[in-house]
C-alpha cells in the first residue's frame, strides 16, 4: 500500500511534466514558425538579387564605399544586375552529401533553380521545401515541393513530393536499357526494353514512406532500395537548415561548418580500444537504438500507460 500511494503521487507529477513538455513544444513551434515567416521575405530578396531580378538602389547597397572606388561608383559599376551564374549549384556543392547526389545531368537543370523556399507549420512539426524554377526544356513544373511528415515523437515517417512532369527524353532519374532474351524451347530471340532508376539529385522528388526496417530491401532486379528514405530525408533537412539561410554567404566563400561537414573530422587515437570507436554500428545495436527511441516516455495523452505497477 505505501508503494501504491507513492506511485499515485509520482503519476500526478508525471502528468504535469508531460503537460509542461507539450506546452514547451507548442511555444518552440510558434517561435520557429514566426521566425520563418518573418525572414522569408528577406531570403526571397536575396535569391532575387542573385538571380538579377532586383533593381539595386543606394539603400540596398548601403556600405558600398567599402567595396568600390570613387571611379567605379561614378561609372555605376555597382548597379550591375546580371544573374550570378550557377548560384545554387555552387552552394549545394558546398555540402559533400549533396555534391555526391548531383550528377552531370542534374547541373543544366539546377541552373534554372531560382529560389528554395522553406515552409513550416504552426500546428505540426512537418516541414517542406518548395523549389522554384525558371522556364526550361526539362520539365513543365514551375515549382516542385517536398514535404517531410513527422510523428509525435519527432521522427520523420513520410516524404510527399510533387510529381516531376518531365518532357520527352529529359527524365534524368531513369535510363532505358535493352536486353536480349532467348526462348529455350523455340530458340527465338527478342529485345526487352525497360526503364531503370538512376540515383541523382532529382531522385529526391519522389514520395516515400519509412517502413521502419533496419535492413535493405531488394527490388525485383536485385538492387538495394533500403535507406533511400533516410538519405532523402537527411538531404532535405540539410538544404532546409543550412542551404536556405546561408546561400548568400556560402556562395561567396564564407565557411558554413554545418553545411560543409563531411563526417571525416575525427582522428584515430592511439591506445584506445577499437571496439569503442568502431566505424560501423553493429546491426543489433542499431536495432536496439531505434527501438529505444520509439519506446521512450510518451506524451500526456499516453501517460496512463506509464502507470506504476506493483511487482
Amino acid at each position: 500500500m505505501p508503494e501504491k500511494i507513492k506511485c499515485s503521487a509520482l503519476y500526478k507529477h508525471l502528468l504535469e511534466v508531460y503537460a509542461a513538455q507539450k506546452e514547451c513544444d507548442l511555444k518552440n513551434r510558434k517561435i520557429v514558425f514566426d521566425f520563418t515567416t518573418e525572414s522569408k521575405p528577406m531570403l526571397k530578396q536575396m535569391a532575387d538579387i542573385a538571380m538579377g531580378k532586383v533593381e539595386l538602389t543606394d539603400e540596398l547597397l548601403e556600405g558600398k564605399e567599402e567595396f568600390f572606388t570613387e571611379e567605379e561608383l561614378k561609372l555605376g559599376s555597382h548597379l550591375n544586375t546580371e544573374k550570378l551564374d550557377s548560384y545554387y549549384i555552387t552552394v549545394l556543392k558546398k555540402c559533400p552529401m549533396i555534391a555526391e547526389k548531383i550528377k552531370p545531368a542534374d547541373e543544366p537543370i539546377l541552373k534554372h533553380l531560382t529560389w528554395v523556399e522553406p515552409v513550416v507549420y504552426s500546428d505540426k512539426d512537418d516541414y517542406a521545401l518548395k523549389f522554384h524554377f525558371s522556364e526550361n526544356e526539362f520539365f513543365t513544373n514551375e515549382t516542385l515541393e517536398v514535404v517531410v511528415v513527422m510523428n509525435e515523437e519527432g521522427e520523420a515517417t513520410e516524404i510527399k513530393s510533387d510529381t516531376v512532369n518531365w518532357n520527352a527524353d529529359k527524365n534524368v532519374t531513369e535510363k532505358t536499357t535493352t536486353k536480349k532474351q532467348k526462348n529455350k524451347r523455340t530458340g527465338q530471340t527478342r529485345n526487352v526494353t525497360k526503364s531503370v532508376k538512376v540515383d541523382c539529385f532529382f531522385s529526391v522528388f519522389q514520395s516515400l514512406k519509412d517502413e521502419g526496417s533496419e535492413e535493405n530491401d531488394d527490388d525485383e532486379d536485385g538492387e538495394e532500395t533500403g535507406g533511400e528514405f533516410q538519405t532523402n530525408e537527411e538531404l532535405i533537412g540539410v538544404i532546409k537548415d543550412n542551404v536556405v539561410p546561408y546561400s548568400g554567404p556560402a556562395f561567396f566563400g564564407v565557411k558554413i561548418p554545418e553545411l560543409e561537414f563531411d563526417g571525416e573530422d575525427f582522428e584515430d587515437m592511439e591506445g584506445e580500444d577499437d571496439e569503442d570507436f568502431s566505424d560501423e554500428e553493429p546491426e543489433s545495436a542499431g536495432k536496439k537504438k531505434k527501438a529505444s527511441k520509439k519506446s521512450g516516455a510518451k506524451k500526456s495523452g499516453d501517460a496512463k500507460e506509464q502507470e506504476c505497477k506493483q511487482n
